[in-house]
């Protein structure tokens, strides 16, 4: 059985984010969309932290170290915005390094996200009804720029979608998202052209590698 916790919130100058911590990729992307939900909507998640017994009073972070680098950021941006604590549940120390490493991997496994087909296609449906992509982007606590991207990729046909999030382009599928797009304009794709589904893939990958 593990201890209660205990929800807290804590400020910023005293969270850590220890050497365990698994998480090391995509720590920093899409932070403006992070940020822009955040202050758009609040903090929906609280971090997972313990208290650190080598300093008193000081804590480290198992889970929610992008959400902890947004309230960082917006900190910075809106100094009198409230941004200089976020809300923490605390748990127990973990017994030693390896438990460390255990409850960060299973933090970061089950954190399952939706897709950004999930998103694009909640981003549409909003869109065809108010027609105002500044509207949408305050509602769902986007930014302009991705609400277009989403409107734009609604033109993709079966076979760029599923492109987008099998992993042939890359693994994160917003990045395959912002690469295919790219080759869609470029190559001047439309699906009903001679511009091949295959020919916008191939430069969807080559657009994606060389970021």
């Amino acid at each position: 059985m593990h201890g209660e916790r205990t929800l807290k919130k804590i400020s910023l100058e005293k969270l850590g984010v220890p050497a365990e911590n698994l998480r090391r990729h995509n720590v920093d992307l899409e932070m403006d969309d992070l940020e822009t939900n955040i202050h758009a909507l609040g903090q929906s998640q609280a971090v997972l932290v313990y208290e650190s017994s080598d300093s008193e009073g000081m804590y480290e972070v198992i889970d929610g170290q992008r959400r902890l680098n947004a309230f960082v950021n917006l900190n910075k941006k809106f100094p009198d915005g409230g941004y200089d604590k976020i809300y923490c549940m605390i748990r127990d120390e973990p017994a030693d390094t390896d438990e460390r490493k255990a409850i960060s991997l299973g933090a970061n496994t089950n954190s399952l996200q939706m897709t950004s087909d999930d998103i694009m296609q909640g981003v549409i449906d909003l869109y065809a009804v108010r027609s105002s992509m500044s509207y949408v982007a305050e509602k769902f606590g986007l930014t302009e720029k991705t609400v277009k991207k989403y409107v734009k990729g609604a033109r993709l046909n079966d076979r760029l979608r599923k492109a987008n999030v099998s992993g042939e382009i890359t693994d994160d599928p917003d990045s395959a998202l912002d690469a295919i797009m790219t080759a869609v304009d470029l190559l001047n794709w439309t699906s009903d052209n001679e511009v091949s589904d295959e020919k916008v893939i191939e430069s969807a990958k080559i657009i994606a590698n060389a970021k």
